[in-house]
């Protein structure tokens, strides 16, 4: 067992615990339970009557060696702790839940759903809606908007497994305006669109192992890092872990 933590404290005197920056050294305990942990992650879902797990794995400790994040930036994508980073920090969270619905009896249509806290008036404000979360996550860029309404003072926005690549998601021949309700013409359940493997197009998932494919959160690349791809780091690691491994440096503040 390595005597190191494996991160350093490289911020500066009397700073903020937030903003405490952390250096991702080469070997410590957290690369070995970073390395572990990420090998873990994935969906699970039913196929036949058969549960199937899907392993979309985080990056190893060898791809972030020497970068530097702060501990804010951990905090804004620990789903656990979305409430209390809004109230604490004034600001969203980076990270958020969805609803994974895989369908096997409808030749592998898969819904994403999210909802949203603003609300949309027309297909114009609801295609604003849909770009600012595609903005924040790319990775909903491969999935096609199928069905929007509102219920309960929020927007909520499903997507689907769709190869949308020779139409327009938007238009009014794809997404009908069902007073409000906008949905495809054969309805959200009855696509025969081509389907693209929902697993191709799933980023690693944080919120820890579920059972079901529901719940899980979607957390922003930290750009605080040069990813390869949308994958994002150490949202697994209770924050409450991370501490016990802080430097005394970091722990004393």
């Amino acid at each position: 067992m390595p005597k190191s933590c494996g991160l350093s404290d490289t911020s500066r005197e009397n700073v903020r615990i937030e903003n405490i920056k952390l250096k991702i050294e080469e070997n410590g305990i957290f690369q070995q339970a970073n390395d572990v942990i990420a090998m873990l992650e994935g969906v699970n879902y039913n196929q036949s009557f058969n549960p199937f797990f899907h392993k979309i794995p985080f990056d190893s400790s060898m791809n972030i060696m020497g970068k530097e994040i702060k501990i804010r930036d951990i905090l804004a994508r620990i789903p656990s702790l979305g409430r209390y980073y809004k109230t604490s920090f004034k600001e969203y969270p980076k990270n958020k839940m969805i609803i994974l619905r895989y369908m096997d009896d409808r030749d592998g249509l898969t819904h994403l759903e999210i909802t949203d806290p603003e609300i949309y008036n027309d297909r114009v404000s609801l295609k604003k809606i849909v770009q600012k979360w595609r903005l924040e996550y790319p990775i909903l860029e491969k999935w096609c908007l199928i069905k929007a309404f509102q219920a309960m003072g929020v927007s909520y926005l499903m997507f689907g497994n769709i190869n949308k690549d020779d139409f327009d998601e938007f238009s009014e021949e794809f997404l009908v305006d069902r007073d409000g309700i906008f949905e495809t013409k054969s309805g959200a359940y009855n696509l025969s669109d081509k389907r693209i493997d929902f697993r191709t197009i799933l980023p690693p998932l944080t919120g820890g192992l579920t059972n079901r494919g529901e719940h899980m959160s979607l957390a922003q690349k930290l750009m605080l890092t040069p990813l390869p791809d949308q994958r994002t780091r150490f949202c697994l690691l209770p924050i409450v872990w991370l501490e016990r491994l802080f430097c005394p440096r970091i722990r004393s503040r």
